[in-house]
């Protein structure tokens, strides 16, 4: 195992349960450990818990949205957690309020596997700088 990085921890949270069975279908070959959640409430205390390297969360969602989670990280000072966003809404405003909130990336749905995975490696993976830089091409 020379040379590999240890695991690293993803978690998910969607409401939607077949796009979270998708993306965990996506990210499971990549020898990650991928946790599940269907809610932002739910969500949260699985962030306190498991300080996961990386999250990918659904804007609408019943009770907790997107949004509450992300603001609720930085009260938490967890706001170092790069969070992926995954969203629906093709507005500029929703982008830039995601931004706002402290999200990394704003993934829009449905989203390609090899999308899910170019993201993954550029924001964790143990990529170059020369390899990094290819990516942000695709991105």
């Amino acid at each position: 195992m020379e040379g590999k990085s240890p695991q690293k921890t993803i978690l998910c949270i969607d409401d939607d349960e077949t796009f979270l069975a998708s993306l965990e279908r996506a990210l499971h070959p990549l020898g990650h450990r991928v946790v599940t959640c269907p809610g932002g409430k739910d969500g949260l205390c699985l962030i306190q818990d498991l300080r996961p390297d990386l999250v990918f969360l659904d804007v609408r969602m019943p009770e907790v949205d997107g949004y509450a989670v992300l603001r609720q990280l930085r009260v938490n000072g967890l706001g170092s957690i790069p969070v992926v966003l995954l969203t629906a809404d093709r507005s500029s405003e929703g982008m830039f309020r995601g931004y706002q909130e402290g999200s990394v990336y704003h993934l829009m749905k449905p989203c390609s596997r090899e999308h899910v995975v170019n993201i993954v490696q550029y924001l964790i993976g143990d990529l170059t700088k020369e390899e990094r830089q290819c990516l942000e091409l695709k991105l």
